[in-house]
Order: C-alpha cells, then structure tokens, then sequence
C-alpha cells in the first residue's frame, strides 16, 4: 500500500490531466471535422433566382449550420468512443477506482465540449467573413450580417450545451453497451426500431420527435439550460451508478 493516500478530488485531477494529454487525438478529429463542414458551407445552403423587367437577381444563402450539425454528430460519436474497453481500462494504470475514472471523463468530456462550442462558434463568424471578402460588400446583404456580442455569446452557451447533451447521450448508450453483450445490440435495435415504428405512425405520437421538439423548439436560455442540465446530470448520474461495478478487462 502506498505510503501516500490520495482524495478521490486528487485521484479525478491526476486522471484528467492525463486524458488530456493522452487524448488529443479527439481534438484533432473534432477540427477536421469542422473544417470539412465549413468546406461544405461554402457551396451554400439554398438559393434562387428572379427576373424581372430583363433583370435577373440571384440569391445565395449560407449558413454554419452544416458545421454545427456534423460537430453534434462528432460529440455523440466521441462520447460513445470514450467507454471504449482500452479507454476505461487504461486508467487502472494508476491507483484509482471507478468513481474517479468516470468523473475524469466526465470533465474530460465537458473541456472537449467547450473547445468544440468556441471553435464552432468562430467557424460560422468564419464563413461570414470569408464569403463577405469574396463577394465583396455590395452584394452582401446587411440584414443580420453582423453578429453582436450577446448573440455571439448566448451562440456559443446554446451550442455548448448541445454538444455536451449528445456527448452525454452518447456516453449513456456507450456505458449501458459495456454492462453486457446483450445491450449492446438491443439499444440499437430499439432506437431503429422505434424510428422506423414512429415515421409509419399516423396517430401524432412520437417519442423521439417529441424529445426533439422538448429541447430544439425551447426559446427560452434560461429553461433549456435547465432542460439540459438537469438531462445530462440524469444521464450521467445513471451511467456511473449502473456501471460502477463493472470489471477491468484484460
């Protein structure tokens, strides 16, 4: 036994640390994410044209919404990668336990999060910018061109707690997969499953797309930080108390 006792708040720090240096490689995927999205803005999101007295007026619209989307899809993705076997695993290197393994991931989750909200905040200022130097600004519309700072910032709260709710959605199916084979293949299955059961359903119920709406058409900051907040602590309250006794796989 060690002559040094460490505090589970010590265990959680050293842990983290490493994972932020052991899994940068997350961050590297997340940017090639970004930036492909961002590639993909550029040959813009709809447009049309009108004619009118022999002039003809076209329109072309673009948005960030392509590097927004992709980076929701990369969180929950990396979210499911994180209860990876060799993930998990690795943190017995050290002496630690389950609790300190998985709330070093969970902060480990939130600093990916965060990074990932600014950097796809700045990619859309960064669309915004680049198409107004190739267009030039005669042909830039004014309306809701410029992004003040308090739009900027409630962008980058809501698009954080977007991606910190999929990441945790992700790290929820991960955990409840690793509790046995049999979950692995059954929560797919069911997801699929209820998909596919709700696009042929007639009757207005729908409990996927009434989760959906329950957090994409919320106006308020206020209550949807409370939605996802209180949604995340459910997922990953749960996750850790099912999963605390899972063993270390050689």
């Amino acid at each position: 036994m060690s002559l040094i006792e460490l505090n589970l708040f010590q265990l959680t720090q050293k842990q983290y640390y490493y994972k932020l240096k052991a899994y940068t490689g997350m961050f590297f995927t997340m940017m090639i994410v970004q930036v492909s999205a961002l590639l993909l803005s550029f040959g813009g999101v709809s447009g049309m044209s009108t004619s009118s007295n022999n002039m003809i007026i076209s329109t072309d619209v673009y948005s960030g919404e392509a590097v927004i989307i992709l980076t929701l899809i990369w969180a929950f993705v990396t979210g499911v990668q994180l209860t990876a076997n060799v993930i998990r695993d690795i943190d017995f290197a050290f002496v630690s336990n389950r609790i300190s393994s998985q709330l070093s991931t969970i902060g480990f989750m939130l600093t990916l999060a965060m990074v990932a909200s600014i950097a796809a905040t700045l990619m859309s200022v960064l669309l915004r910018v680049i198409m107004y130097l190739y267009t030039g600004s005669s042909v830039a519309a004014d309306s809701n061109f410029l992004i003040t700072p308090v739009e900027l910032l409630i962008s980058l709260i809501a698009i954080f707690l977007y991606i910190t709710l999929l990441m945790s959605i992700g790290y929820w199916f991960g955990m409840l997969s690793q509790k046995s084979v049999f979950l692995k293949v059954l929560l797919p299955t069911m997801f699929f499953g209820l998909l596919f059961l709700e696009v042929r359903n007639d009757s207005g119920v729908s409990i996927i797309g009434d989760t959906f709406h329950f957090f994409v058409d919320e106006r308020s900051l206020l209550v949807f930080s409370i939605k996802v907040i209180v949604s995340v602590i459910v997922l990953l309250g749960s996750a850790i108390l099912l999963t605390n006794r899972l063993e270390v796989r050689k």
